[in-house]
């Protein structure tokens, strides 16, 4: 009975999501699944509003009904999982609405950050699973075939996220339990393998792959052949075939480019049009999210927004003491953020915090006296140090107030470290250490070079590289999985930036890392009992307690 009343919550909340879809008829009348069916078998393109509606699924505004300022769909999962580590610091304070994440006192059974995740990408899936219904395996009609190739990897995509939430890595847990497949037709919903999981990622990857050949995506929020491998490629990381990994992304990048050293010598990061990106979420200012005003990934990331809880209450996400130091001086990257610069505007302080990225971003103001004095971007916003400056406003103008940039889901940068990674691992060292440098030295860090005499040294290279490239983008909390790294916050002299209360240290493999299933789905699940559950962990103790 609890499975019944599940499935007609999520049919009925997905089918409410997808109103500009195949779920009205032109006239604005909604119109059963019949007669869809009717209008699907000689018109296979009125699927497009299904596909448009899966992508616009990942920025689903207030998933949980709440009207939760983090609940903005998947740009919030991304900064959930950015919280849970160790490089990315904000303020304990409630205008920060990923403390629970950073602290990890959100590690329950009803965790409402545990169920955004768990909503939104079993939305994605359920709708996934619409679509393949009216494209079915053997279809030999040619715009159905990319349908479900679109489906499938989305499909891939929320099941590749899933699994790396809910139970550690791959290699070391293949049989423990991952997260319910819910397929197009399954009747029990139980929690699978992590290698059941994982083969279903991988057979729905390989058949997107064969049915979006050729295929020209209209935008690069849709799924592609190219965006199929890239998920193909992290996949294979995970499951340690280094070579599988280092080829996919290799047919991943092909016809886009990694973005030069003028290009990210600036803030951005905002916008789709971008060489390197080969997917993301289209938002533009009608985006509900966007409408909302504050409650979107700019509002609570970006650090030049003219409206959001970085600039209007100081709530900025930061770099922590000990990443930032270990940045080379001569890479781009150390300055995505402000650090102390002499003051050579006016003479209110000796120092400012600054950066190369906005040194030239220069604003009028007034001093205590009243006087008009010129200031940096920095003081006129109330940065704190190491703020980040990576991701820039709306359309790149500085303190933009509309709030409707483009989120990163894919760039060439990421495939090129996952193939340097595979190469090395696989046994090509010096192949491997040839394509960083190559993207290094020409991209961000002309004194860079590789000094590893191991693959597992280059491995280790390549983490930091993913640490800086990627900051903010959701991929840390992964790696770290990945790698079987502990997080360490705090250095051994006692150096953080991290603010009391969330100054942890934690082995590899801590419980607290691992979300509990949601209570509300245990309470629907009928094959889901409370002890399939991951347990709830308790917050642990800081250092030096």
């Amino acid at each position: 009975m609890k499975k019944q009343i599940y499935l007609v919550f999520i049919v009925a909340g997905l089918f409410a999501f997808n109103s500009c879809s195949l779920d009205k008829l032109p006239s604005g009348d909604i119109f059963t699944e019949g007669q869809k069916e009717g209008v699907v078998e000689p018109s296979p393109e009125k699927l497009q509003g299904d596909i448009n509606g899966m992508t616009a699924g990942l920025t689903r505004f207030n998933v949980l009904e709440e009207e939760d300022h983090f609940d903005y769909g998947f740009p919030a999962i991304c900064l959930i999982l950015e919280s849970i580590g160790q490089d990315m610091v904000a303020p304990n304070v409630g205008y920060n609405h990923f403390r629970e994440p950073q602290d990890y006192s959100d590690k329950i059974v009803t965790s409402l950050y545990s169920e955004l995740i768990w909503r939104t990408l079993y939305y994605n899936i359920l709708n996934a699973n619409k679509i393949l219904a009216f494209a079915p395996e053997g279809t030999e009609d040619g715009q159905l075939q990319r349908f479900r190739g679109q489906a499938l990897g989305f499909r891939a995509f929320s099941y590749l996220n899933l699994v790396q939430i809910y139970q550690f890595t791959y290699i070391s847990n293949k049989d423990k339990p991952g997260v319910p497949l819910i397929l197009e037709e399954n009747d029990e919903n139980p929690r699978a393998t992590v290698e059941a999981v994982y083969d279903r990622i991988m057979e729905d990857l390989t058949e997107a792959i064969d049915l979006l050949e050729g295929y020209r995506p209209k935008n690069k929020g849709e799924m592609s052949q190219n965006v199929a491998y890239g998920l193909r490629a992290r996949a294979n990381l995970l499951m340690h075939k280094w070579k599988e990994a280092a080829e996919d992304a290799g047919k991943a990048m092909s016809g886009f480019r990694a973005a030069t050293l003028p290009e990210v010598s600036v803030p951005g990061f905002n916008s789709a049009d971008a060489s390197n990106w080969i997917w993301g979420i289209l938002i533009n200012n009608e985006t509900e999210v966007a409408q909302t005003g504050i409650i979107n990934w700019p509002s609570m990331l970006c650090s030049l927004t003219g409206n959001g809880y970085t600039t209007l209450t100081g709530t900025y996400r930061s770099a922590n003491v000990n990443f930032w130091n270990e940045i080379p001086q001569s890479d781009i990257r150390k300055e995505w953020f402000v650090y102390p610069h002499p003051n050579e505007l006016n003479e209110e302080s000796e120092e400012v915090l600054n950066s190369k990225l906005v040194e030239d971003f220069i604003l009028d103001d007034k001093n205590k006296q009243g006087k008009d004095i010129k200031v940096t971007v920095g003081e006129y916003l109330g940065y704190s140090l190491f703020t980040n400056v990576k991701f820039h406003a709306y359309k790149s103008q500085l303190m933009n107030a509309e709030n409707a940039s483009d989120w990163p889901l894919m760039r060439v940068e990421e495939m090129i470290l996952i193939q340097a990674e595979g190469l090395a691992m696989s046994g090509n060292l010096s192949e491997a250490k040839r394509v960083l440098e190559d993207f290094v030295i020409n991209n961000r860090n002309s004194e860079f070079k590789s000094v590893a005499i191991t693959p597992e040294a280059f491995q280790d290279e390549v983490w930091f590289q993913r640490r800086m490239e990627l900051w903010g983008e959701g991929f840390s909390f992964f790696d770290l999985m990945r790698l079987e790294k502990g997080i360490t916050r705090v250095d051994t002299e006692g150096n953080t930036l991290y603010p009391s209360g969330t100054q942890y240290n934690l082995a590899p493999n801590d419980p607290v890392l691992l979300y509990p299933i949601p209570e509300a789905e245990i309470n629907v699940n009928d094959a889901i009992d409370a002890k399939d559950n991951n347990p709830s962990a308790e917050k642990p103790k800081e250092v030096g307690e």
